[in-house]
């Protein structure tokens, strides 16, 4: 194939990772490298911990309030609707089979089960529920671990700190007390 030079090059080009996230350190955000990092890039972390609360003064401000809670009933009062509509709907086909011998075909009718009416509204305010609780309870948890990791073993443990370890300890103590006086989670519903 004479256009097969040019193919290589398009490849190469196609599946090289874009240079999106540069920094040395991964995106991916677990216990055991964000531990890892408490130690080795501590600025990182704060940086990260500064996006919780970014998100938590996010999830507190009214209009978006409001539009989770617009979406949550949206969403229950379709599922609600469409779990009574179902019910009431049965369902019925026409199947038709071949004689593979004769060639003669014959179509019988199908009937199907009626849909059992599921409680699906009861059921997607409990995942809600759920959803919501587990995720408030993430950003505590992590929050407080990696708050108080960074304290104990960069601003409590050092007796002599040096100009970049001062400022360092500064920036957190302004995110504690932001932390601190942050509107608490609350759900929208």
């Amino acid at each position: 194939m004479l256009w097969n030079h040019n193919l290589y090059p398009l490849r190469t080009v196609t599946n090289t990772h874009a240079q999106l996230f540069t920094d040395s350190v991964p995106y991916v955000w677990n216990e055991k490298t964000m531990t890892k990092y408490v130690s080795s890039n501590r600025d990182k972390v704060l940086e990260r911990m500064r996006l919780l609360l970014g998100a938590r003064t996010y999830l507190a401000d009214p209009k978006v309030i409001a539009i989770f809670k617009k979406q949550k009933e949206r969403m229950g009062t379709m599922l609600d609707q469409l779990d009574t509509d179902m019910a009431t709907h049965t369902r019925s086909s026409a199947q038709t089979t071949t004689d593979p011998v004769t060639g003669a075909s014959t179509t019988t009718m199908v009937a199907y089960t009626a849909w059992q009416k599921q409680n699906l509204l009861t059921e997607w305010n409990t995942y809600m529920d759920t959803k919501w609780n587990d995720a408030t309870a993430k950003h505590k948890k992590a929050m407080d671990k990696f708050v108080n990791d960074l304290d104990d073993k960069h601003c409590q443990s050092r007796s002599k700190k040096s100009t970049a370890d001062r400022q360092f300890c500064d920036r957190l103590r302004k995110l504690q007390t932001a932390y601190a006086g942050a509107t608490a989670f609350s759900k929208p519903w």
